[in-house]
């Protein structure tokens, strides 16, 4: 279930008002104002940051960029991919598959579009790219490790 920040306010707003008659002296001591405020405030902070970025091309918000990456086959394709708002900046994590890798500074702008309009969607053309790696291990099962 998605959760929206109506439902999450509608949520927050219909405990406040249940919290009941038995637990009067929490709803007139005035903390559970201040706990509404601290939780109103996470709802505002969350869903601010995790906003839709707009295409600066088109104007549509992207639930998704559409990034190319190799196939199996040898062939390529456009994929969906999530992105994290970090600061300013807009990030996707990707691996060695995808097509922009090793391209110039223009062709790299090919290979990440807009799910709507189809083209590279920001007016920067700058991009940073940078090699990860992610290391998984694998401890036994149900077994504390000393």
């Amino acid at each position: 279930m998605m959760l929206t920040k109506e439902k999450c306010e509608n949520a927050l707003n219909s405990i406040l008002c249940n919290i009941g008659v038995a637990r009067s002296d929490y709803r007139t001591s005035g903390k559970a104002k201040e706990d509404y405020h601290t939780l109103k405030s996470l709802i505002e902070e969350h869903f601010n940051k995790n906003a839709l970025v707009k295409c600066e091309k088109c104007g549509k918000e992207m639930p998704y960029v559409l990034v190319n990456k190799f196939n199996y086959s040898g062939s390529d394709s456009f994929l969906k991919y999530s992105y994290n708002r970090i600061g300013g900046c807009v990030s996707i994590v990707a691996d060695r598959n995808w097509t922009g890798y090793e391209l110039s500074e223009e062709e790299i702008l090919e290979t990440i579009v807009c799910p709507h309009c189809g083209k590279y969607p920001f007016q920067s053309k700058e991009i940073h790219a940078y090699d990860e790696v992610e290391i998984v291990m694998f401890p036994k099962e149900n077994k504390n490790v000393d």
